[in-house]
């Protein structure tokens, strides 16, 4: 059996086109779109909020974006060691550039929730 946790319709339609026996697949689908495609060509597939509850996850956003601003504040720190120019200038470019950072942590968050009750579940 494999999980397929897809993301992209590019990727879909690779797999798809190679795989025979789509019955040993798990499809996970991370995304409206790609949730549209798999059910359009009539492939079953689950969402994420099949496996992950949404509300568990809300109640840790505080802490989740605590720790988003924490690794932005280490990136600062780190930069000033190792480039003079932001330290002169005193230019924290990593909180400008948190709400990116914390798109992609919170992405990273939500699918390594996802990974883990799909291991608990399949084992």
């Amino acid at each position: 059996m494999k999980i397929i946790l897809a993301d992209q319709i590019w990727q879909l339609k690779q797999i798809i086109a190679t795989k025979n026996n789509l019955e040993k697949v798990i499809f996970v689908s991370l995304n409206p779109e790609c949730s549209y495609f798999l059910k359009n060509k009539k492939i079953s597939f689950f969402q994420t909020s099949d496996f992950c509850i949404h509300e568990t996850l809300w109640k840790k956003y505080i802490d989740i974006t605590n720790i988003s601003f924490q690794l932005c504040k280490k990136l600062n720190k780190i930069l000033f060691n190792l480039d003079e120019r932001f330290k002169f200038l005193d230019w924290n470019i990593f909180d400008d550039l948190h709400y990116p950072i914390k798109i992609c942590y919170d992405t990273f968050y939500y699918n390594s929730e996802l990974i883990s009750k799909l291991i608990e579940k399949y084992n």
